[in-house]
């Protein structure tokens, strides 16, 4: 056995107070890329010092920063704040079999990455005000009265004991900017369509929460006062509406409080890979949408059912790098792929000559319903259009509505993937897509997802997608390890723009990517077409930029010219002839 002694200097990272630096590696004595188990260092004048010894003569090891929760200290229990998130760990090798001194930088040219949550519940309230949906709104009466200056109003948020780590971050075009929130700070409520404002928190117990927002006037004079009381709310992600209320408890007004609250992961996090920031392809990847392309809307249809095991097998037959698909959860809680938020059904069994057809929510069925009857695409209602596929076969590898897990098994590992988390959006003019105001509870819609992901992934490549942002951020949040790129409309009007500031344009896109460490920006191919510029901001964001659109396919040279990165597109066997 010899002694190895760890010396790190921070140069690049400043700590809190309360933060220490710790060591994760593959030893036991390092934790065995379990950070609640790592080596702790002690801060030393200038350095990070700790000593452990070891009978291997190479190690692999990452530094992390952490602080240590006061009631756990005996067991060492931890709350990692930052890790080097790098596609490759650091490797020590000690030929000589004598003691060694490791002094190094610590977090220097490496990725670094917030943590994911493991021990407290994250809370974000958003302050900012999208299209005719304010943050603050004063009633008439007061307005008529008072003549409030809306212009210049300012929020104090105040918090209940116990909530800790809280956090403002702006998100404004092609940029963003994070600054810790302490006692007493006034932040300006933002009414400008390019400025979104989210406080954050981080609590152990959600039930006993809450935020009251102090309004004040531009001198700082008290207006009125709102309250959030976690223990009210229904459901991990939604919209609430609070009273505002003056000195004399009058209603004056009301504020409109988007909220998100992400819990800890439920699976352990290793620590010993990471791919959050690794993209290794030196020229464009082709993925394929849906998996050999749309097979019922697109002006040229793909030859086989979309989203069935046979589509993916075919993408991957004929060259794609990943194949792209949605998912979401039947009644019963399965994650099932597939594209629409509805499907029509016979109400009868598959042997049974029916010919009327009912639209259904896929959430309304159960696994065994969607096994059990004949489903069909929800263009088939009015639609007589001939397919280039035979829509009755519903052979195993032909149906619709394989399971989530039935890909993993099916799909031949080689074939990356390239999930989009299905979420019902709302668009500016406040409408929920397919009206689905209503859906799963977010905790649990993405715990059942990325369960799946943790048990059957091995070393698939994976990187996760969704048009919500909150979505997206509860991805991120959630795990360590694959990375997530967020989908918008794009900025052509092709599709209704969505509501929330963060959704609404690319350039508010790519300040919430670089705000929610998100790899990069999927959008419409259209923006590429009309103005190539996007690929380039995006670029010089440090971010990927990808593309979905029904015209790539026929216009791929154009996408490849405009150093895209990532293209999603229909047919691709038709580019890559299966061999």
């Amino acid at each position: 056995m010899t002694k190895v002694h760890f010396h790190a200097l921070l140069p690049a990272r400043k700590l809190e107070s309360n933060e220490v630096v710790g060591v994760v590696g593959d030893l036991a004595q390092l934790g065995s890329w379990s950070f609640d188990q790592a080596l702790i260092l002690t801060n030393r004048e200038d350095e990070w010092v700790g000593t452990i010894e070891a009978s291997q003569t190479r190690i692999r090891y990452r530094y992390f920063t952490c602080v240590v929760l006061p009631e756990a200290l005996a067991d060492k229990k931890l709350k990692v704040t930052c890790w080097e998130a790098s596609a490759q760990s650091r490797l020590f090798t000690n030929s000589d079999q004598n003691d060694s001194i490791i002094k190094e930088n610590a977090f220097e040219s490496r990725f670094l990455e917030q943590s994911p949550l493991t021990k407290f519940t994250e809370v974000r309230v958003h302050l900012s005000s999208p299209k005719n949906a304010p943050f603050l709104k004063f009633n008439d009466t007061y307005v008529k009265t008072f003549r409030p200056d809306l212009d210049d109003v300012y929020v104090e948020p105040e918090t209940s004991p116990g909530c800790a780590n809280q956090r403002l971050s702006i998100i404004t075009p092609y940029s963003h900017s994070k600054e810790t929130v302490k006692s007493s700070m006034t932040i300006k409520v933002p009414f400008s369509s390019e400025v979104h404002a989210t406080f954050q928190l981080e609590t152990s117990n959600l039930e006993t929460s809450y935020i009251k927002f102090n309004i004040l006037s531009p001198k700082k004079c008290p207006l009125g006062v709102a309250i959030l009381s976690m223990s009210c709310l229904n459901s991990s992600k939604g919209i609430v509406r609070l009273p505002l209320l003056d000195h004399r408890f009058m209603v004056i007004g009301e504020l409109r409080v988007p909220y998100l609250c992400i819990k800890p992961c439920l699976h352990e996090m290793s620590m010993e890979a990471s791919c959050l920031k690794s993209w290794d392809f030196p020229t464009m990847v082709h993925v394929g949408h849906r998996g050999s392309g749309n097979s019922f809307t697109s002006e040229k249809l793909g030859n086989v059912r979309e989203n069935s095991i046979a589509s993916f097998l075919q993408a991957g037959e004929s060259g794609a790098a990943y194949v792209e698909f949605d998912v979401h959860l039947t009644r019963d809680g399965v994650p099932v792929v597939y594209h629409d938020l509805t499907t029509l059904i016979k109400p009868f069994q598959k042997d049974e000559g029916n010919t009327q057809l009912i639209e259904l929510p896929v959430n309304a069925l159960t696994l065994n319903d969607l096994k059990m009857l004949r489903c069909y695409h929800k263009s088939r209602h009015n639609s007589t259009r001939k397919l280039e596929f035979n829509e009755e076969d519903f052979r195993k590898c032909n149906e619709p509505f394989p399971t989530f897990e039935e890909l993993f098994e099916s799909v031949p590992i080689q074939t990356g993937f390239n999930i989009e988390i299905k979420w019902p959006t709302l668009d500016e003019n406040h409408k929920y897509e397919d009206g689905m105001k209503h859906y799963f509870d977010a905790n649990f819609f993405v715990d059942k997802i990325l369960d799946v992901v943790c048990r059957c992934a091995k070393s698939r490549a994976i990187i996760f997608s969704s048009f919500d942002v909150d979505i997206c951020s509860m991805v991120r949040r959630k795990q360590n390890h694959y990375p997530v790129i967020f989908l918008t409309n794009g900025d052509t009007k092709h599709y209704t723009p969505l509501l929330d500031l963060r959704e609404s344009s690319n350039k508010m896109a790519i300040g919430a990517a670089l705000a929610e460490g998100f790899v990069g920006i999927n959008t419409l191919d259209k923006d590429v077409y009309s103005d190539r510029s996007i690929v380039r901001k995006t670029h010089e964001a440090n971010l990927l930029f990808a593309c979905y659109g029904d015209d790539i396919t026929d216009r791929l040279d154009v996408i490849e010219e405009a150093s895209v990165d990532i293209a999603i597109y229909d047919r691709i066997y038709e580019r890559f002839p299966a061999k």
